[in-house]
């Protein structure tokens, strides 16, 4: 059997790594972030203009402005987007017509199940090697006894399907009582298959927008309620558009200032990261890009990942967040900033 070394998780910082390097890297992560709105914008605000009453239109359009980290105008989008699914929930539209013999549809006198006995999915170890994430939607009957049938995929990640299957399969809910009798009740859900363990701003957006369209408002204003508390964290240390938010440790001149008026941080406490063993068994490696503030007292306060490899993602962040620096001195003043780092894991 051949011998395996594994090298420890590595990092460095936008500061100190060689500037062509850099720079390249830079240009490969903002690009992501760099898109024009045109188009789609447009097409999004007409759509606005013509169903005012819509939710998902805002949701999708807040979607947009938070790819593009324009975190206020998304944040005005999620608030509107939320006012309609309460607007909804007070005066619902009539529901789909009930077909006699048929699981009857949510909406109306038919209230959203509730669920009993969850299960959750598990994660194949084909699609975490393939760096495979994402919602799976699914559209099911729960019977007069609460029990799931009929499994059918709505939105499709092919290397996840049969896991979100098996698992719905394993539910269990409460009787739906309509007209004092049980009733068969067309149900739905979207499941989240993630490498991170906290909730992410753009999973819940589209969780949101999957329930406010299915009819379950509370499911609908949990997960958008929650990526509105996300953007305004978010917004609160990075600012409500890139060129607004706090000096660029690498770059002082973008917000007015000569190198000559920043003292930049130097990194005092570090720490490796730790390599995922299911990386390590699977031979996963690569590079994590982070954009991290660096708070007046040189702690991480925030952190966002520019470029990711979806199974070391949380290992690196975990790690950043752990790192400590010298306070960055902004005209003799200490000063929150922004850094990018890059978490290395490499396997030899």
């Amino acid at each position: 059997m051949r011998r395996m070394r594994v090298m420890r998780g590595e990092s460095w910082e936008l500061l100190v790594h060689p500037r062509i390097l850099v720079f390249l890297m830079i240009l490969m992560v903002k690009s992501s972030f760099a898109r024009q709105a045109g188009p789609e914008e447009e097409r999004l605000l007409k759509l606005i203009a013509e169903q005012p009453a819509v939710a998902a239109n805002y949701v999708d359009l807040a979607r947009l402005y938070y790819k593009m980290r324009r975190l206020s105008d998304a944040e005005a989008m999620l608030v509107r987007g939320i006012d309609a699914v309460k607007h909804d929930r007070q005066s619902p539209p009539p529901p789909p017509a009930a077909v006699p013999g048929q699981p009857q549809p949510v909406g109306g006198d038919v209230p959203e199940p509730f669920r009993t006995k969850d299960a959750a999915p598990g994660y194949p170890a084909d699609a975490q090697r393939a760096g495979v994430s994402g919602f799976v939607t699914l559209e099911f009957v729960v019977d007069r006894e609460g029990k799931v049938r009929d499994v059918r995929v709505l939105k499709s990640v092919p290397m996840l399907d049969r896991a979100a299957v098996d698992a719905a399969k394993r539910w269990r809910y409460k009787p739906t009582i309509v007209g004092g009798q049980a009733v068969e009740v067309l149900a739905a859900a979207a499941i989240n298959f993630t490498f991170r363990s906290e909730p992410q701003t753009l999973d819940q957006i589209e969780s949101g927008r999957f329930y406010a369209d299915r009819r379950y408002y509370a499911d609908a204003e949990r997960s958008l309620g929650l990526a509105l508390k996300l953007i305004r964290e978010e917004r609160s240390w990075f600012g409500a558009r890139p060129e607004v938010g706090p000096v660029n440790a690498a770059d002082p001149t973008r917000a007015g200032l000569s190198r000559q008026d920043i003292v930049p941080p130097s990194k005092v406490k570090t720490r490796p990261p730790v390599y995922p063993a299911f990386a390590i068994q699977n031979r996963i490696s690569g590079d994590v890009v982070i954009e991290a503030v660096i708070d007046a007292q040189g702690r991480i306060a925030a952190t966002r990942v520019l470029r990711s490899v979806p199974v070391l993602e949380q290992a690196a962040v975990d790690a950043v967040r752990k790192w400590e620096y010298t306070p960055t001195l902004v005209k003799g003043v200490p000063t929150a900033v922004l850094m990018t780092v890059v978490v290395t894991f490499r396997l030899q």
